[in-house]
């Protein structure tokens, strides 16, 4: 099954490899200017402006030293990312559902996740994230201690990717596994200092000013110098960002009929004495809601796509969940129209895609070399 996840992924995202519906020159050009300038041996921080962690500049540097120095160098980078991000969230949903849950939860991911419109730096925090949760299931459910320091490992990581979301879900792992054994709170103490320790040897020598330009965390998130709304504000927006999500792609409608159906199958079997399925779900939902922090303080609506691929397991673990128990008809339909969607989905996604690469869509200088929507 894995062998077809993968498989599936490359097929679904290669034709990503060369193309980008928007570049824009003040968003994708400040970071394509940073991964060129770590690639020539400057420092984040000290020798150029850089609003994130320290840690995606080289990654993506990487690789345009493998693949030569142009923006498709960076989107190899980006889709490797969402591979294995979809190869994750398959290894999530066969653990807490079936092999076939995690399987539409990851081909789901790669169809229709917004990603994030204005930066490359954020898909490596979202897909170690979700490595992270495949190493929590995995302790919680089969005991399995060797993903306690890969978690950790994970969350250090997250936040040298992203300070903020790597602080905000240390703390809700550390809830979780602390209270299984009070001595892992010791991993998150090791990863703060680690933290600390990374980011005073990169902004060593700089001037508190020079300091504050590249975390500017003050009355925003990130570098957004926006206020931060009410919480009826950011719940106004967020049923808002939804009904549009669910208007704009018809797909999205499947996903709604589906909870429709499920959610009083769940009530009717009473699913919320299931310690199993209300764990999950439970656990689920409060990392959805950590990583929707972004969001509910600027009231942003694209940093939704922080927790969009925690929301695709936790609808299908739902789904999958409630469909398998009772009548097995019922389940092969839902299986049906699912894989109908998905057909539907990636037909219209390489049908759009194609009819962009042509000459014209073409950035053919050097540094370019993709095509693009504009």
């Amino acid at each position: 099954m894995l062998i077809l996840v993968i498989l599936s992924g490359i097929i679904l995202l290669w034709p990503m490899h060369n193309f980008q519906f928007a570049v824009a020159q003040g968003d994708h050009g400040r970071d394509l200017y940073a991964f060129d300038q770590v690639w020539k041996g400057q420092l984040p921080y000290k020798d150029f402006l850089w609003f994130y962690g320290p840690f995606m500049p080289y990654y993506y540097g990487l690789f345009l030293k493998i693949f030569g120095l142009n923006i498709k160098s960076v989107l190899i980078g980006k889709i490797f990312c969402e591979l294995i991000g979809g190869i994750f969230i398959f290894l999530i949903g066969r653990t807490i559902a079936s092999a076939w849950a995690g399987f539409w939860a990851a081909v789901w991911f790669w169809l229709f996740w917004e990603n994030f419109i204005y930066t490359y730096n954020h898909v490596g925090a979202v897909i170690v994230l979700l490595g992270c949760l495949y190493g929590l299931f995995q302790y919680l459910y089969f005991k399995k201690e060797f993903y306690v320091p890969w978690i950790f490992g994970g969350l250090f990581l997250i936040g040298l990717i992203k300070i903020n979301f790597g602080l905000m879900n240390l703390i809700l792992f550390c809830i979780l596994l602390g209270r299984k054994k009070p001595a892992y709170l010791l991993w998150g103490l090791f990863t703060l200092i680690g933290w600390a320790a990374v980011y005073a040897l990169f902004v060593k020598g700089l001037s508190l000013s020079e300091i504050w330009q590249c975390f500017p965390y003050t009355t925003g998130i990130g570098n957004d110098e926006s206020p931060p709304p009410s919480l009826l504000g950011s719940m106004n927006s967020w049923l808002s960002k939804m009904q549009d999500g669910i208007n704009s792609n018809k797909t999205n409608w499947v996903l709604i009929g589906l909870l429709i159906v499920s959610v009083p199958r769940a009530i009717y079997r009473k699913k919320y004495a299931d310690k199993h399925f209300m764990t999950t779900l439970l656990i689920l939902t409060a990392f959805y809601l950590v990583n929707l922090h972004e969001f509910i303080k600027s009231g942003v609506a694209y940093r939704t796509a922080w927790a969009q691929p925690i929301m695709f397991i936790l609808i299908f673990f739902f789904v999958d969940y409630i469909g398998k128990e009772g009548n097995k008809l019922f389940y092969w339909i839902v299986t049906g129209i699912i894989g109908i969607t998905m057909l539907y989905g990636a037909f219209t996604m390489f049908h759009k895609i194609n009819a962009y690469k042509t000459p014209s869509h073409f950035i053919a200088l050097p540094r370019g070399q993709i095509y693009t929507s504009q």
